[in-house]
């Protein structure tokens, strides 16, 4: 590219955040970052919509892969405050504060989703499973317990086999729970499907 025109490239977030995912996708992320902050302080088109929401979620994912979970938290507070219906700030600030140990935060955070966005969230396997962990962490076990239990039916009901990830939660939940005997034939059909899966196997002798 000619000096000139990437001077004036440098100033347009069209190319800025293309440009910074390059540098990701390469393992340079001290560079990445950098580049989005430049882009949200340039101009944005009036025709591109979402673009600068898009930059701050982009930001906001790469703080956190960082491990800078307070500067990511602030990140997807930004976008709710101007986008209270983004899907990906809601999810990306949840799963913040679960990782922070903050989880009575993340369970008010949670409550306050739109009704649609949250319905919408739930479908998200993870954010499933992130969930019903932060409400295992204070100890509201059953609704934890029905969490799991919904997402498995509702994945059976479409044709799927359930995730793994969920059964297993949801079998270590029968055990805390005192119902060893609802946990064996979950980790019995975890362990037929995935034989090689050692927690599994670990479950099932526990559950004996």
């Amino acid at each position: 590219i000619p000096p000139a025109v990437l001077a004036q490239l440098r100033n347009d977030p069209l190319f800025l955040q293309p440009l910074a995912s390059a540098y990701a996708a390469v393992g340079r992320g001290a560079e990445a970052q950098p580049t989005l902050e430049r882009a949200l302080k340039q101009r944005f088109p009036a025709d591109v919509k979402g673009l600068k929401t898009d930059i701050e979620i982009q930001l906001a994912g790469m703080l956190a892969s960082a491990n800078h979970l307070d500067q990511a938290g602030d990140r997807y507070k930004q976008v709710l405050a101007e986008e209270p219906g983004s899907l990906p700030a809601w999810q990306g600030l949840v799963r913040i504060q679960h990782a922070m140990g903050h989880d009575a935060e993340a369970l008010e955070t949670v409550h306050g989703m739109p009704p649609a966005t949250y319905a919408a969230a739930m479908r998200d396997t993870s954010f499933e499973i992130a969930v019903a962990s932060i409400y295992e962490a204070e100890k509201k076990l059953d609704v934890a317990q029905d969490i799991l239990q919904k997402a498995v039916t509702e994945q059976t009901n479409a044709g799927q086999k359930p995730s793994p990830a969920i059964e297993m939660q949801l079998a270590g939940l029968y055990i805390e729970r005192g119902n060893p005997q609802l946990a064996y034939p979950v980790y019995q059909q975890v362990i037929h499907e995935n034989p090689d899966r050692a927690d599994a196997w670990a479950g099932l002798l526990s559950a004996l």
